[in-house]
């Protein structure tokens, strides 16, 4: 049975500022380091492996737990 991206939630929530809030950063290490496409991403999202930090009114904060997702096999 194949592992899906949420298989990887519990792994990946918790919080590091690495990028300052960029999404686009983000998302373009995990591309480079697992194939992440664009919409597993957003399924991390919204499953939270990748949790937007930010305040109202402010620009969001994504972050999420690298030595995790070092361990998180290629999907």
């Amino acid at each position: 049975m194949e592992k899906s991206v949420k298989d990887f939630i519990p792994e990946l929530h918790v919080s590091v500022d690495e990028y300052k809030g960029d999404r686009e950063l983000v998302f373009q290490d995990l591309k480079d380091r697992f194939g992440l496409s664009e919409e597993e991403f957003e399924e991390l999202l919204l499953a939270g492996g990748v949790s937007d930090s930010g305040k109202k009114g402010e620009e969001p904060k994504l972050s999420y737990r690298k030595e995790a997702i070092t361990r998180m096999p290629v999907i």
